[in-house]
């Protein structure tokens, strides 16, 4: 270490010391001088003399020289400075380099970072690998995977040897916080006692959960930080305090802290589960994380639950018959799970950076053709190949350096735009995506490559080049051999190729967007507004209570001026809802599981008609349809061709069975109607089952209030909240939206889509557009005395025109035949990876295929007029050749 550091000192100091050698070397002679003219030797012999007795100065300089530093970091340091004074000479030329590399580089990196924060990043907590989900399998009502019953739980704990702990955690649901300003709305998730510590999470505030909370008599409760800063203004004094859930105090014994990872939604509270509510063995509604012993593989930890399955079937015969156990990673279970979209772009996005890399090693070469001279010159005094490719290569990393820089700032600026552009539900950790270690060596790795490949290339071309011709050419303009014209075509034909795989894929989305727009909903969303009451607490502990609350909120609410209809359901459309499993009595049961589950939702009367969906045939439900009525159910096209194909529904009977809610009430129901089909989730779908039941049939807990208006939705909605309000003061509206606003929230995932892949899109353009110009602007220039001579011959103008155009038609159309190829083939190769398919990804085109004859088309017409524009500035100029002067340059 001493000597390097003395190295390293000498290196810096190496002028000085230099000079001091040189000074001691000129007083050892000087002496020896001095000695031969005391011995009567002439002043003039005994300098020649005693230059003689000490040799060569500078040979013996340099020996010094390499004793003292390393002589390749000085030649380094050589190379540097000289390419920083070419590059000085040409400015224009490397600030349009490093701004390309600097777009391609940003680009690449801001997608490989979303790629990297969603896909490969480990989880933010102690020992991240040893974290795993768990889940139950088996015939049940969803036909996957379920989560694990309490009872499961606590044999998995007592039986497992290859777990530290096991916890859980039920589904988030709605309560009302009570306070001394208006009621609010808040989320809560049921967790068991240990599962911060499983997490090994620790609160930034007070205590977490302890094994005590579950026998306490006054339940305890864990604000979350975001429920802290929005609810009680960051206050520290809330640890300590009782707070009123659905009318239930709760000793708040902590506050958690800034939440590393969230599972989509961070709710507001975490509260211990009830341990009574999961004495059900076959209630499986528990979504289990467990923490690895250590050295324990997954493959391991599910052969030792898969063990205790066996013995929980004998045991326990009807509920665990049938039942088997499934481990994955927490990571690979809950992130990733949208990679497809991310893939797709990553593969776009490096596209666009070869893009960018071919279209700057077309102006190296062009650059290092016109230092052809330079280059001779330099072999010709012995400079070797190493010398040049390590000039070249230096002068590529002085490019690449500044843009890698730019490019990482574009992308930390891309990065600090995206939570407010990208869909919330688009990442499942979230849109606040963030820089870190492995994106700089990923920026370092594309800026290492890049440097090495922009060296070399020009390098070897123009070691090739023979020194006798080079120089015989004076200082004329030096010709292109026909391997530097054939590599700066064959980069151009590059750019074009790729360029048209970026355009055909916006094509697609293009396409895909406007026919997602114009799908047809089953509903009329213009002017209706949703909002959301959760009718929870112990006055409506009896579900019947929720009848009366829903006549008074709808009478005030069809007394609000502008509203001109209003109804209330359990979900609305575009917002899914509970399943249901369901059968036809006396009928043998459909091979396909689809066929046996529906969305079921209990409705008012006049759904339909505010709603603005088509009843095909049947009968609206009424008044009549209340809790003594015969039960009836209204279905739509879907079910009623899958279960009664070629016949009348209407008078039949489906059997209700198991529901993924409580509020469902099993038995057969009578089809009175049928509707029209509603798009359930999104746009984009698979066709749903669906079942509507009268609300006084089916008492939901949770009820979403409709309203049509005659007026802007938005001048209603104050009034609507003081009618709800006047009917229980301590009922707060939530999720308050227009039907419009949720079908503008769907397509949003679709609209970001296009919008990126349009970009990388127009950016390949501009880049082709460069490469097609610059190469076209280096023939006319190369071509001069040829165009002066056809002109002093009696060319016309407009066949130079032609001749100039006509080269860039012919490389624009090579390209677009050799991206044909490329799109069709990278068609092929994803296969169904862009489309919806049920139980495994969403997809992200609808309704076009890969090879639309149209997009496809629309591609190829728009590069070949881009190539065509390009090429024709440069052609032009050469229409304005004097043949004189050109000649005369010769």
């Amino acid at each position: 270490m001493l000597t390097l550091l003395r190295r390293i000192t000498r290196l810096l100091q190496s002028r000085r010391i230099q000079r001091d050698l040189a000074q001691e070397l000129e007083h050892h002679r000087s002496m020896r001088q001095q000695q031969l003219e005391r011995a009567g030797m002439a002043e003039h012999q005994a300098a020649m003399a005693s230059r003689r007795a000490l040799g060569n100065v500078t040979l013996a300089l340099e020996d010094a020289r390499e004793v003292w530093i390393w002589p390749s970091l000085e030649r380094l340091g050589q190379d540097v400075r000289f390419g920083l004074r070419m590059l000085r000479r040409q400015p224009a030329f490397a600030a349009v380099a490093i701004l390309i590399l600097a777009t391609g580089m940003g680009a690449t990196t801001s997608v490989f970072s979303a790629v990297e924060f969603e896909i490969w990043k480990p989880l933010p907590f102690p020992h991240p690998e040893r974290l795993v989900e768990v889940y139950t399998t088996g015939k049940d009502l969803s036909g996957q995977s379920a989560g694990a019953s309490g009872p499961e739980l606590v044999d998995w704990r007592m039986q497992t040897q290859a777990f530290e702990q096991f916890a859980g955690s039920l589904n988030r649901g709605r309560r009302v916080l009570r306070t001394d300003n208006a009621p609010e709305s808040v989320i809560v998730l049921p967790v068991t006692s240990n599962y911060f510590a499983t997490l090994r999470r620790d609160p930034a505030l007070g205590r977490s959960f302890s094994s005590e909370d579950d026998r306490a008599s006054s339940p305890a409760v864990l604000v979350s930080d975001a429920g802290w800063r929005r609810l009680f203004s960051g206050d520290p004094a809330i640890v300590g305090r009782t707070i009123s859930l659905d009318d239930q105090p709760h000793s708040v014994i902590g506050v958690m802290s800034p939440a590393p990872y969230d599972f989509m939604v961070s709710p507001d509270f975490f509260v211990v589960v009830d341990p009574h509510t999961l004495r059900d063995r076959t209630i499986r509604e528990l979504d289990v994380v467990g923490r690895l012993r250590d050295g324990i593989s997954i493959e391991s930890a599910r052969a030792d639950l898969q063990l205790i399955a066996q013995r929980l079937a004998h045991d326990y015969p009807a509920a665990q018959e049938g039942r088997g156990v499934r481990v994955d990673g927490l990571r690979e279970s809950n992130t990733g799970w949208n990679w497809r979209p991310l893939f797709f772009f990553l593969g776009a996005a490096l596209f666009l950076m070869l893009l960018t890399c071919v279209n700057v090693a077309g102006l190296l070469l062009a650059r290092a053709l016109a230092r052809d001279r330079e280059f001779a010159i330099r072999r010709a005094l012995g400079g070797g190949r190493a010398a040049l490719v390590r000039q070249l290569i230096v002068e590529g990393a002085l490019l690449t350096l500044p843009a890698a820089a730019l490019g990482l700032l574009a992308a930390q600026w891309a990065l600090d735009l995206l939570p407010s552009c990208l869909p919330t539900d688009y990442l499942s950790r979230g849109s606040h995506v963030v820089l870190d270690v492995r994106v700089y060596f990923f920026a370092l790795a594309v800026s290492g490559a890049t440097t090495t490949l922009f060296g070399l290339a020009p390098a070897v071309l123009a070691s090739r080049r023979g020194l006798s011709g080079v120089l015989a050419q004076g200082g004329r303009t030096i010709a292109a051999s026909p391997g530097q014209r054939r590599a700066r075509h064959a980069l151009v034909v590059a750019e074009v190729t790729m360029t048209l795989v970026l355009l055909v894929g916006a094509g697609l989305f293009i396409n895909s967007f406007v026919r997602l727009t114009r799908v047809p909903l089953g509903f009329d969303p213009t002017d209706r507004l949703v909002m959301r009451v959760s009718a929870t607490g112990p006055r409506y502990a009896d579900r019947r209570q929720v009848v009366p609350l829903a006549s008074s909120l709808l009478e005030r609410a069809r007394a609000v001026p502008g509203v001109t209809g209003a109804v209330v359901g359990s979900s609305i459309p575009m917002g899914s809802g509970p399943v249901v499993l369901f059968a036809r009595p006396n009928r043998p049961m459909p091979e396909a599981r689809d066929e046996l589950r529906a969305i079921i939702r209990a409705i008012t009367p006049g759904y339909f008609r505010v709603l603005g969906i088509t009843l095909v045939q049947g009968r609206e439900f009424d008044e009549h349809d209340d809790e003594g009525a015969p039960r009836v159910a209204v279905i739509n096209e879907t079910l009623a061709r899958r279960m009664f194909p070629g016949e009348n529904p209407i008078g039949r009977e489906l059997v209700l069975q198991q529901s993924t809610t409580s509020w469902v009430r099993r038995g057969g129901v009578q089809i009175v109607a049928v509707a029209a089909n509603i798009k359930e989730v999104g746009i984009h779908e698979i066709e749903f089952n669906d079942i509507f039941v009268p609300f006084a049939q089916s008492l939901p807990s949770s009820i979403q209030l409709i309203a049509s208006t005659a007026v802007p939705p938005a001048t209603v909605i104050d009034p609507l909240r003081e009618q709800l309000l006047a009917v229980d003061a301590n009922l707060p509206a939530t999720s308050v939206t227009t039907m419009a606003q949720l079908v503008a929230d769907d397509l949003r995932s679709a609209r970001f889509n296009l919008l990126l892949i349009t970009a990388f899109a127009l950016l390949g353009i501009v880049m082709a557009s460069v490469g097609i110009y610059g190469t076209m602007s280096y023939t006319v220039q190369q071509r001069t005395q040829e165009f002066g001579v056809r002109l002093a011959l009696g060319a016309q103008r407009s066949d130079i025109l032609g001749l100039a155009l006509g080269q860039a038609t012919r490389l624009g159309a090579i390209g677009t035949i050799l991206g044909l190829g490329l799109a069709l083939a990278v068609a092929r190769l994803l296969g169904t990876a862009l489309y919806l398919v049920p139980r495994e990804h969403s997809g992200l085109i609808y309704g076009v295929s890969t090879t639309d004859p149209l997009t496809l088309a629309c591609a190829v017409a728009l590069l070949l007029i881009v190539a065509a524009l390009a090429g024709l500035i440069p052609a032009h100029r050469a229409t304005l050749v004097d043949p004189v002067v050109a000649l005369r340059a010769e």
